[in-house]
């Protein structure tokens, strides 16, 4: 991809109407509905790979992170929008790589 010269832009699905009419299934949006509030994969489906002593390392490390008033605070972690926010520390970081990539 490197020899072409372009350039990503975002379009909005209204805007891009071929694309648009190409990714809906008419059968399964009824008209005049809009989708943006629906979630194509569950959370259940997501894998939690954060084991109780990755959690423990990253609560001893929080004062690593500088926290700010969007960060919530439960049982020793830091959470943004409902997730872990991973200090900057680079054995952790190695860890949940490693763990994420030999699944």
């Amino acid at each position: 991809m490197t020899r072409f010269n372009y350039v990503i832009k975002h379009m909005p699905g209204n805007k891009n109407i071929l694309a648009d009419a190409l990714s809906r299934r008419p059968d399964l949006i009824p008209e005049g509905k809009d989708n943006k509030d629906l979630i194509a994969i569950p959370s259940e489906h997501f894998i939690n790979f954060l084991s109780e002593d990755i959690l423990k390392e990253i609560a001893n490390k929080r004062n690593k992170i500088l926290p700010n008033d969007q960060f919530t605070h439960h049982n020793s972690i830091y959470k943004y929008q409902g997730r872990t926010v991973i200090p900057d520390d680079s054995n952790i970081k190695r860890r949940l790589l490693q763990m994420a990539h030999d699944r």
